[in-house]
This record gives C-alpha cells, sequence and structure tokens, in this order.
C-alpha cells in the first residue's frame, strides 16, 4: 500500500509530492525539498503504487487538501501522475523530476519502446520537466520527449555537519599508515559492488605503496553473496558497514571514494565527496561524467573493467600532493558554484511559483 507523510504546516499551498518506495537517491532529493521548503509550502508525501485503490486514494488526496500542484520524482510516479491527470476532473499542474532517464537505459528494445512510449504519451498533461544532469536532459531530447525542461541539479550542503562515530567504526577509520577507500550505496548489480571485492583481491596479489581499507557503506541483496566472496578469497581488509546516518563524518577521514556504477542520474555520494575535498574515481557513465572531470575534479575509468579500475586507483594514489590539492580544490568549487543545496531550492521554489501562481510569477529559468 502507498503511504502518506505529510509536514505540520498551515496556510500554505499544498504540494502533492509522488516518488517511489525507497529509491536511494530519488528519495535524498525529496527529503531535502521538503526539509528546504517545507516552510513555505504544506508537502503531502505519497509513495506510488500502479493500483486501483492508490489512483483512487490519490485523487482523493487532491481534492481533500486542495493541492495547488503534483510533483513526481522518477518514471513510476510520472506514469502514475499521468493517469491521475486522465482521470482527475481538476487535476492541478503536473511538475516532473527526471531520475537518470529511465527511458534510455533500458537494454531490452521491446522495454525501451514501451518506456519511451509512456513517457511521451499524454504530454500535454505535463506542466514542466526538470532534469538532474546535463546527460538527462540530453538523452530526453533525442528520445523525443521533451522539447523543453529546466536543469537543477542535485545538490549538497557545502558547510556540512558532522557527528561523532561508533567505536567500531572510528577504529577502521583511524588505522595508521592504511588508505581508507569508500563506496557508498545500493548493493544492487547497477552499482557493481562485486567490482570493490575484485579490487581488493587484485591488488592482495599486486600489492600498492600502502594497505587499504575498504569502507562499503550500504546494504541491498547482494550483501550475504559478497561477503561470502570475501571469506572465500580470505579478504579481511574489506568492511561493511550498513546503512549509516553518519556519511560525512566517515568521508572525512577516507583518502577516495569510488563510485562503480553501471549508470546513474546524478549521485549524492560523489557531490558529498567533492564538497568535502575527498578525491573520487567513479565510472565513465552519464551522471558520474557530469560533475567528475577527469584528472580535473577527480578520476574516470571504464565500466565494469577491473584493469581500468585498478589502474585508475593505482594513478590517483600515485597522483603528488600538490596536485592532488589542485584537484579536491577544484572539485569543491565546482560543488560551491554549480550544486550548493540552497541555489538548487531557490530554483525550483521559483518553479512551485510560478506553476502556482501563473499570473503572479513570470516563467523563468533560474539555473540557465
Amino acid at each position: 500500500m502507498a503511504a502518506l507523510k505529510r509536514n505540520a504546516r498551515t496556510n500554505r499551498n499544498s504540494i502533492l509530492m509522488l516518488h517511489t518506495k525507497n529509491k536511494g537517491g530519488e528519495r535524498t532529493h525529496c527529503d531535502q525539498i521538503v526539509s528546504g521548503l517545507g516552510h513555505q509550502y504544506e508537502f503531502i508525501r505519497y509513495e506510488t503504487a500502479l493500483t486501483i485503490t492508490s489512483l483512487f486514494m490519490c485523487n482523493r488526496l487532491i481534492h481533500e487538501n486542495q493541492i495547488k500542484l503534483i510533483h513526481a520524482h522518477g518514471f513510476k510516479a510520472l506514469l502514475f501522475a499521468k493517469i491521475i491527470a486522465t482521470f482527475c476532473k481538476h487535476c492541478p499542474p503536473i511538475l516532473i523530476t527526471v531520475h537518470g532517464a529511465h527511458v534510455t537505459r533500458k537494454t531490452n528494445p521491446i522495454a525501451r519502446r514501451l518506456h519511451t512510449y509512456i513517457a511521451r504519451w499524454h504530454n500535454q498533461s505535463i506542466s514542466e520537466w526538470i532534469t538532474i544532469s546535463p546527460s538527462d536532459t540530453i538523452a530526453l531530447k533525442q528520445a523525443g520527449i521533451i522539447q523543453h525542461s529546466q536543469l537543477i541539479p542535485n545538490g549538497v550542503s557545502i558547510t556540512p555537519t558532522h557527528a561523532p562515530l561508533p567505536e567500531h567504526i572510528a577504529t577502521i577509520l583511524t588505522k595508521k599508515d592504511h588508505i581508507k577507500i569508500a563506496t557508498i550505496g545500493a548493493l544492487e548489480p547497477i552499482k557493481n559492488p562485486e567490482y570493490i571485492i575484485k579490487l581488493a583481491h587484485k591488488i592482495k596479489q599486486q600489492p600498492m605503496q600502502k594497505p587499504i581499507e575498504f569502507i562499503l557503506i550500504g546494504s541491498g541483496p547482494m550483501l550475504n553473496p559478497l561477503k561470502a566472496t570475501c571469506k572465500k578469497l580470505n579478504l579481511d581488509n574489506i568492511h561493511f558497514l550498513g546503512q549509516q546516518p553518519n556519511v560525512t563524518s566517515i568521508l572525512t577521514q577516507c583518502n577516495r571514494l569510488i563510485h562503480y556504477s553501471s549508470h546513474e542520474g546524478l549521485p549524492y555520494s560523489i557531490l558529498e565527496a567533492m564538497a568535502l575535498k575527498c578525491p573520487v574515481i567513479a565510472s565513465d557513465v552519464p551522471g558520474n561524467h557530469d560533475i567528475v572531470h577527469h584528472n580535473k575534479t577527480g578520476w574516470l575509468c571504464a565500466p565494469q573493467n577491473l584493469d581500468a579500475l585498478y589502474n585508475t586507483v593505482q594513478d590517483s594514489l600515485n597522483t603528488s600532493e600538490s596536485e592532488l590539492h589542485k584537484i579536491t580544490t577544484a572539485a569543491f568549487n565546482e560543488i560551491k558554484n554549480h550544486y550548493a543545496i540552497d541555489t538548487q531550492l531557490k530554483a525550483l521554489s521559483a518553479i512551485y511559483e510560478q506553476l502556482i501562481s501563473p499570473a503572479k510569477s513570470p516563467v523563468t529559468h533560474p539555473l540557465d
């Protein structure tokens, strides 16, 4: 059953926020909006489920709460919103935020055509499209889904808060003369966590200058198989920390972040690492290469290629202190200038006002 959450605000324009349950960065994105703009708007959050009951409940919410705007996140929420627009008698404006251009990533041609058709269907019901990366904008235009969108990338704080870490984690991170390499994300095939295990095994066979500790933050269906592989290969330098509330506190004590997924929207873990001046090594895929520029703000390497990953890690660790300082400073400035959360919230608020009160708010493109 879809879940309903609302913030305790009154006398504010009500916005219905549709998103998928527990969908990583998509959910983080929604959390940021509610936290950052909750003083201006009353948000009613609804986890989409494509059922008749869910659709009727959502339709009731729209009328009972005098919803002024629907903001849908991701493909399932997009489909849900389009169905609502078809059958709702007085549907408010619909704003879509695309997270990762799903329709361009389907390898099965039938699935790709189906997703593209659904995304194009009933497009006149969509008041505005938002993309979170330049790659998404290009992909959706090439697929003929949109002609115009507004780019509002994910954002992070450039002054993150820190909290004390549990003793067992602090012990790992304070190992003297050890390099700490973190990876953050769901332990599922799309994120390629098995390559971190393969990398650790390869380094064990072909050691680098200093011992390396691998810190895996996240959980998912691959957790137990990954642990079993580590045990089989006798890898005692891989630490599975599960979900962690203090990711920034961990990253500040890590020497590198590896983000080696097959495809992405615009990953928060990379943004957070760059904001903390933690050097980033990422797979060269859309989303990642929108923010990581090779040898300038981090390092990119071919996805699903162990030798490429090993060589890139080695090159990164062999970088001189002066060059490393130059790269991390450039990465921090990239976040400060283009991905600060306050800037993104201001741009989104402008679009909300434009759609809720079109007579008062002229069409603008806040981040163009």
